[in-house]
């Protein structure tokens, strides 16, 4: 009978159809997951990157992305490396900073005293000279740490500190010459 065979016809094509979407999803959800595996193992992998001191390891299987996992693990590596140089350059600038303050301190303390011996009435006229070019000393000291805490922190901003400009020997060695010769550890120097 024409009619029964088209009828069988059409539930064999649409059973072999159903049959065939079905084992096409399954062997689908077996080559995806076989395929994803490696990619979630490297999402995880970026997303370890981001969190501090985390060293990534090589996974068992590398597959077609080897040279990705190998660029991350040495990406890895490189941030582990500049977290410890930032701590490291941390740890120096406090230090640093410490000792500042410390050298700042302390001819502080000694300009303090000798401004304090100053107001005695009783110290002769060379003592007050002596204790006043000590005041002087400290004070050019202090500024010098001054000016080299200005230069760190120009270096450390990454400002220009270095700015060419022709000079004149001439008056430059004269100004050096007129310094030293108005000091007065150097009056019984001549220069020639």
């Amino acid at each position: 009978d024409g009619k029964n065979l088209v009828e069988y016809l059409m539930k064999a094509f649409v059973i072999i159809s159903i049959v065939d979407l079905i084992i096409a999803a399954i062997i689908g959800l077996i080559f995806g997951s076989v395929i994803t595996r490696p990619i979630r193992s490297l999402i995880e992998r970026i997303q370890l990157l981001t969190k501090d001191g985390e060293t990534l390891k090589r996974p068992r299987y590398l597959g077609i992305y080897k040279p990705v996992y190998n660029n991350l693990v040495t990406v890895n590596e490189q941030l582990l490396a500049n977290e410890q140089e930032r701590q490291k350059l941390e740890q120096m600038r406090t230090e640093w900073v410490t000792n500042v303050s410390h050298d700042l301190k302390t001819p502080l303390a000694t300009i303090q005293g000798y401004a304090e011996f100053l107001q005695d009435d009783s110290l002769s006229a060379e003592e007050r000279r002596q204790y006043a070019k000590i005041i002087e000393t400290r004070s050019v000291y202090i500024k010098e740490l001054l000016d080299d805490f200005s230069l760190t922190m120009r270096l450390r901003n990454k400002e220009s500190i270095l700015q060419k400009a022709p000079v004149f020997v001439e008056p430059f060695v004269r100004e050096i010459v007129i310094d030293v010769l108005n000091d007065a550890d150097f009056e019984d120097r001549s220069i020639e």
